[in-house]
């Protein structure tokens, strides 16, 4: 009888084991998604930016070709 318990014991450490590696392993993806997904937010954040930057050039542009020419100026070939 004690030689039952002694083995159910062995194969209950075993499987706790094996579920305590699983759960670091699981551990471990974790964190390194969270820092993968810190440094993708990051550069998205940067990228969003530059967007905006290049947006409002574009529309500065766009207003200086739509808009017509100041009579005041002389043409640039004087």
């Amino acid at each position: 009888m004690d030689r039952i318990k002694s083995e159910g014991n062995r194969d209950l450490i075993k499987r706790i084991d094996v579920l305590e590696t699983h759960i670091v392993h699981q551990s471990t993806i974790i964190d390194e998604l969270n820092d993968v997904s810190i440094k993708q937010w990051l550069e998205i954040e940067k990228l969003n930016d530059r967007f905006n930057h290049l947006r409002n050039i574009f529309s500065e542009l766009e207003r200086d070709i739509e808009s017509p020419p100041d009579k005041a100026l002389p043409p640039p070939h004087y």
